[in-house]
């Protein structure tokens, strides 16, 4: 994968967060992600196909101001025409010249054109994508799932102190029953730096005073491996694990995405926002019953040291 772009300062930015993939580390990807600051929309296509988006026989065109995108296949390539001063708190960042403001443009970026390609080119290839953390250990992987804030990532970074490896953070990349290691630079909050001292931490000067976990071969699973148990987290008033069957397992997959389409700049697990909603939620609920005859619990727990009770259920 090549990400191109007028903007050094993004350059690093993407460097930091997926070095993984620009190094091709995981696997070759054949495809071209272009960002142009402060450029002009591109030009509407014949064919129009929602009030934002546009498409003709080799090209689709989605405009949302500030940002305007057009996607090419063979190769699939991504342009994106970016107008930073179209959002009134990014001029006065780029004015103070302040990094967390900047940061969040470059995380919108990064989502709207390194992320959403990706997720696109895994999509062509059968692939489901799920807003989710996932740990393996002895060729047995187990699934995380749950809105923001349930502590996915935390409770695998906890395992990763146990012998568990990580394969993703924050997205899974599922075919087939097995999981594929996806991984972006898993960066750590004071919450996870403070509970989890043992991990080792790298600064990370372009995300102000956040850090980065440091991964390697040793702590993280570079092989597609079959899942063993799906776990849905939720908060609770202490520890519970109990069993479901598949069809609740579908419906909370669905419940999940669907939860995601409603902040298209944060989760969302589909790069074509213009397909609509009933067409998405039946699509996407057949492949979810697939997924779901993989043994389902629902996880709940109260408080940091509740995650260590997890560690039991992992058999």
């Amino acid at each position: 994968m090549q990400v191109i772009s007028n903007n050094a300062g993004f350059l690093e930015f993407v460097r930091s967060n997926y070095y993984l993939f620009l190094a091709d580390k995981l696997e070759k990807i054949d495809l071209t992600s272009k960002i142009n600051f402060g450029a002009d929309k591109f030009k509407e296509l014949p064919i129009r196909i929602s009030s934002k988006a546009t498409l003709s026989k080799d090209a689709l065109v989605y405009n949302d101001s500030p940002l305007s995108i057009q996607i090419k296949d063979k190769p699939l390539i991504f342009e994106a025409n970016f107008k930073p001063t179209l959002i009134k708190h990014v001029a006065r960042a780029l004015l103070r010249g302040t990094t967390r403001r900047r940061n969040d443009y470059y995380e919108y970026l990064i989502q709207k054109m390194v992320r959403y390609p990706l997720f696109f080119y895994w999509e062509r290839k059968g692939f489901q994508l799920h807003h989710s953390a996932s740990i393996e250990k002895n060729g047995k992987v187990f699934l995380f799932l749950g809105l923001d804030k349930m502590g996915k990532s935390t409770t695998s970074l906890k395992m990763s102190l146990k012998g568990y490896k990580i394969m993703s953070d924050n997205f899974t990349l599922i075919k087939d029953g097995k999981v594929y290691p996806y991984l972006r630079g898993v960066r750590a909050t004071d919450f996870v730096r403070k509970n989890l001292p043992e991990l080792r931490f790298k600064n990370l000067k372009i995300d102000g005073n956040k850090y980065q976990i440091v991964l390697d071969n040793k702590n993280f699973c570079f092989k597609p491996t079959k899942i063993k148990k799906l776990f849905f987290m939720r908060r609770g008033t202490g520890f519970k694990c109990e069993k479901i069957d598949s069809q609740q397992a579908a419906e909370q997959l669905l419940s999940i995405s669907n939860a995601s389409l409603e902040y298209p700049h944060h989760h969302y697990t589909s790069l074509i926002p213009f397909v609509t909603r009933d067409k998405i939620a039946i699509s996407r609920y057949k492949k979810y019953l697939e997924l779901a005859q993989i043994p389902a619990y629902n996880l709940e727990y109260s408080n940091f040291k509740d995650v260590e009770e997890i560690e039991k259920e992992l058999e």
